[in-house]
């Protein structure tokens, strides 16, 4: 009996403390707002607006167009006018990266024109399955070429050495008819490996890509241009059906700026055609191993795949690059300037260079030790 005496008392104990504290509480409920958990500042409904957590503009709901965060046109209305656009400002050069306010999405437009030809199926030849190469894919310029794209030349009409040099002989002849000027061509890509003799005996191309000679900042003369726009078109209309409406082509020059035509027209010493009127010679060979490693890499990075061809090119225009080094071996600047001549930043240059590189050099016997050390942690 006495163990549940004890429990009683202690109850009536505990209650008797529980009291005194209830009843002072209870003396204290008109002055609850002295607690100290709460502290807060009475909010002023009458001055609602004068919350510093609320200095918001009020919205003018007569006016509700006016509202930048509104400007839906209201149902029946006539659209509002589209803004006027915003003029850039030239941006300054910063060392080692191209100007970029010029035509920046023409620039990359050309570089992905060809890999994307591939990827629609206008030419499929000679393709090889590798490896994909890690890079970030450009979904945004994937998706417009898709639907944009020129397409070029089919394997039906493409043509050997001998036969461009017929065409070209052509297009002079028919410049020579109605135009007493003179001037220059450089070319690239797969008509300069043609004329190398790197696709081999049975090599062929589809078109040759060109820029014209111009003056300094500036555009060619338009007489050169019209002339030659004239001469092309009465070619390919006396060969119909043998050759590409577009067979001679400027769409590399998109690719290309104001230092860069100067560079090309400067460092341009391998003549591939002489005629009366115009004179065609090979780009600079290190621009054109730079464009062809573009190529390489950016179809690996689509499509895990390359053009034989293309590899080819890039290997002779590497030999070719060396002849005029006298010899020397290729160094990280040299890349860096030869991309930067068309437009590519320093880490552009440096990815493709890391997805080509050792499927033209496998022991990179041609290039120095930094740019092995440059390319290292690309994994490519």
């Amino acid at each position: 009996m006495r163990y549940p005496l004890v429990k009683l008392l202690g109850l009536a104990t505990l209650g008797s403390q529980l009291g005194v504290h209830a009843r002072a509480l209870s003396g204290q409920s008109n002055h609850v707002e002295d607690i100290a958990i709460n502290k807060r500042a009475p909010v002023d409904f009458n001055h609602i607006d004068d919350n510093p957590l609320d200095k918001r503009t009020p919205v003018d709901f007569n006016h509700i167009d006016d509202n930048p965060l509104d400007k839906r046109v209201a149902a029946g209305g006539a659209p509002p006018p589209p803004p006027k656009p915003v003029p850039v400002p030239n941006k300054p050069t910063t060392p080692g990266k191209p100007a970029s306010n010029r035509r920046p999405l023409a620039a990359k437009l050309a570089r992905f024109r060809e890999i994307f030809e591939v990827l629609s199926a206008s030419d499929r030849s000679d393709i090889v399955k590798i490896t994909k190469c890690r890079a970030k894919r450009e979904v945004h310029l994937e998706d417009g070429l898709r639907e944009t794209l020129d397409k070029r030349a089919g394997e039906d009409l493409t043509l050997d050495w001998d036969k461009w040099e017929e065409i070209f002989e052509a297009v002079d002849e028919e410049l020579a008819r109605t135009y007493t000027g003179t001037f220059k061509l450089y070319v690239f890509g797969g008509i300069s490996g043609l004329s190398l003799g790197a696709r081999g005996p049975g090599g062929k191309t589809g078109d040759a890509d060109y820029v014209m000679e111009r003056p300094p900042d500036s555009d060619p003369k338009p007489e050169h241009v019209d002339a030659l726009k004239k001469a092309i078109e009465k070619v390919a209309n006396r060969y119909k059906g043998k050759v590409d409406p577009k067979f001679m082509n400027d769409d590399v020059a998109e690719s290309i700026e104001g230092s860069g035509f100067q560079y090309i027209a400067q460092n341009s010493h391998a003549e591939a055609f002489s005629g009366l009127r115009m004179t065609i010679m090979h780009a600079p060979w290190g621009m054109q191993l730079v464009m062809k490693m573009t190529k390489i890499s950016d179809m690996r990075k689509w499509d895990s795949e390359y053009k034989e061809k293309d590899l080819q090119d890039a290997k002779a225009f590497l030999k070719e690059t060396r002849t005029v080094l006298g010899g020397a071996k290729i160094n990280r600047e040299q890349l860096i300037h030869w991309g930067k001549e068309r437009q590519l930043f320093e880490e552009d240059t440096k990815e493709v260079v890391a997805g080509s590189i050792k499927l033209i050099d496998p022991d990179l016997i041609e290039f120095e030790q930094d740019v092995k050390d440059w390319i290292a942690d690309q994994g490519c």
